[in-house]
């Protein structure tokens, strides 16, 4: 439920639940269930970091996924360090702490590319290389370099793995706002227009996405290439739909 509104973009809502479900946790003695809470936490503290200028929150994300790292310290999975990992990534990106960025990254390459393993709990099933790519993306991007964070969302995209309609809308929609940070505007517009179809097909519900494109379609009022978007944009999401 804590994601749910996290992707809603109530993010009080979030802050709270993921607040209750760490203290259940602990008092259940659930590592699990805690480690899952903090992970989720740390990227919606990035997030706000980013979102409202605060940051202090990308500070609590580090220090949030350090303690999430300590307490999975005896757990097997490679793809539960390897998220561990790229959480981390994004908080020290945060910050503007390159060197920790680098670091808690090689660590999320190296075990992904572990055989995975069968004991993985299903809520970690999503975790494979293109979702550390998309962490090294917004790494990138955070750190000031938009074009190599456009590469790696790319790779993400096209990518052998198989993708979920919503990631796969996430993703896209964040390749839109990078290309634009870097000045490729007609790229931006394309991908976000590919992005559409599962939005105006009722597959995919995200206001933070919808968030994502309205900075573009703002964008699209100063550009020519941007009309096509900007047309696709409107049938579908609405010109007034607030950012």
């Amino acid at each position: 439920v804590g994601w749910l509104c996290y992707d809603a973009d109530d993010q009080q809502t979030a802050l709270a639940l993921y607040s209750e479900a760490y203290l259940l946790a602990n008092q259940a003695g659930d590592n699990q269930l805690a480690i899952q809470t903090m992970l989720a936490k740390t990227l919606q503290l990035v997030h706000l970091a980013r979102e409202i200028g605060r940051p202090g929150y990308a500070r609590q994300a580090v220090t949030l996924s350090r303690r999430a790292t300590e307490l999975a310290r005896a757990e097997p999975s490679p793809q539960l360090h390897a998220l561990l990992g790229a959480r981390e990534a994004i908080a020290q990106s945060a910050v503007g702490d390159s060197d920790g960025y680098h670091r808690a990254l090689t660590r999320a390459w190296r075990e992904i590319d572990q055989e995975p393993s069968e004991e993985a709990p299903e809520w970690l099933k999503f975790v494979n290389r293109s979702e550390i790519a998309t962490h090294e993306a917004r790494g990138r991007w955070y750190l000031g370099d938009p074009s190599a964070a456009a590469e790696f969302y790319h790779t993400s995209l096209y990518s052998s793995e198989s993708l979920s309609p919503r990631n796969e809308a996430s993703y896209r929609s964040s390749l839109a706002t990078v290309l634009a940070a870097s000045g490729d505007f007609a790229s931006a517009f394309a991908e976000g227009t590919a992005v559409l179809p599962a939005l105006g097909g009722g597959k995919i519900h995200s206001p933070r996405i919808i968030k994502k494109l309205q900075r573009i379609r703002q964008l699209a009022t100063q550009h020519a290439s941007g009309a096509d978007f900007r047309e696709h944009y409107d049938q579908v999401v609405g010109r007034g739909r607030p950012a």
